[in-house]
């Protein structure tokens, strides 16, 4: 790995009270590459830091925090002012593998540009019983990206209370994509005020795949589906695409993962 910044707690101790800022990282070319990276390997947490009115670019990562197989805590961080741009990420939070959570982070007034995706909150696989709530995520400036602010669950825990309010989006592709599969789940965050234009799709919701007949009853209506007084199931493969397309509008095609 390739950093610029590196916080990496292997103890039961913290990573804490740090303050990054004023700082010009670039150039950082290789694949994994980091501009400021925290990293919390063990029972530790990483908390109150504050990475600020920092230009970061040519990296793949610009500022990265990440739990990595253990209980430790992301919260509290303060990610400001800072310029990110010719990157893969701007911002990224993750859960990966971690029964920790992500929480009560604030994400504000940074501008990111020419990259892959603006900010990425994500709960990273299904080993990751950590939930993600309570987020701030305000009057950030994101434009010329695939996707400018991105939640994903593919974990077991929540992503809720998350607010994300007053940012600018535009020149892209997605703007603000809140995405779960397997038990997670995505509750009780709030969206306003946001400018999002000149992309090619604006705010979207939806699953991971639609043919679950565990939806009956909830998404659903049996009735549609139902042959000599019980819901086929071939009927329902076939037809439940529809009924799906009336409350969401995307969804995921994961067959090819699970085919390999």
């Amino acid at each position: 790995y390739y950093d610029g910044v590196l916080f990496d707690n292997y103890g039961v101790g913290g990573i804490y009270s740090n303050i990054i800022s004023g700082n010009t990282i670039y150039n950082i070319s290789e694949t994994t590459s980091y501009g400021i990276r925290f990293i919390n390997e063990y029972a530790g947490g990483i908390w109150n830091n504050s990475i600020e009115d920092n230009e970061i670019y040519d990296t793949a990562e610009c500022v990265y925090f990440m739990n990595s197989v253990n209980d430790g805590d992301i919260y509290e961080n303060a990610v400001s002012g800072n310029t990110l741009h010719d990157c893969q990420d701007g911002v990224t939070f993750v859960n990966h593998e971690a029964d920790g959570n992500i929480s009560d982070n604030a994400l504000e007034d940074n501008a990111i540009y020419n990259c892959t995706t603006g900010i990425y909150i994500r709960n990273d696989d299904i080993y990751c019983n950590g939930s993600t709530y309570d987020n701030t995520l305000e009057n950030n400036t994101i434009y010329n990206l695939m996707c400018g602010i991105q939640f994903t669950n593919y974990g077991n825990g929540e992503m809720r209370g998350n607010g994300v309010t007053d940012n600018t989006i535009h020149e892209g592709y997605l703007g603000i994509d809140f995405y779960a599969e397997h038990n997670g789940s995505i509750c009780d965050n709030a969206v306003s005020g946001n400018t999002v234009y000149n992309l090619t799709q604006g705010v979207y919701f939806g699953t991971s795949s639609w043919k679950y007949e565990g939806w009956l009853n909830q998404l659903y209506t049996p009735a549609r589906y139902e042959y000599r007084g019980k819901v086929a199931t071939k009927r329902f493969e076939r037809d439940c695409l529809s009924e799906y397309a009336e409350v969401f509008k995307t969804v995921c095609v994961d067959a090819a993962y699970y085919t390999f």
